[in-house]
């Protein structure tokens, strides 16, 4: 059975915040904000991380893809991510790229 998004939105940031030199938080939706911002904001050793958090079988919408470009063009460390795994292979490689 498939995991609901904001179950594995808590654990990816759960998984975040127990790092060292780590910070997220869930982009909660509101009437207040643009639509299609990612789902977790964090900061990693200084870098800027933008997360879309998808199931299984969940896909980006056209805003999505547009939103997400917007972070990459701006330097941040963006990616689509179905799992805490996704995360640390992401994250690790940033850790040895910085």
């Amino acid at each position: 059975m498939s995991q609901k998004e904001s179950t594995i939105q808590k654990k990816i940031v759960d998984y975040i915040n127990s790092l060292p030199g780590c910070k997220a938080v869930v982009n909660h939706g509101s009437a207040w904000q643009g639509a299609g911002r990612p789902d977790i904001f964090a900061c990693c050793w200084g870098r800027f991380v933008a997360l879309e958090v998808k199931t299984e079988t969940g896909e980006l919408t056209r805003l999505q893809m547009h939103e997400l470009s917007k972070w990459m063009d701006s330097g941040a460390v963006v990616a689509v991510v179905r799992s805490v795994e996704d995360v640390k292979k992401i994250l690790g490689e940033e850790k040895t790229d910085g």
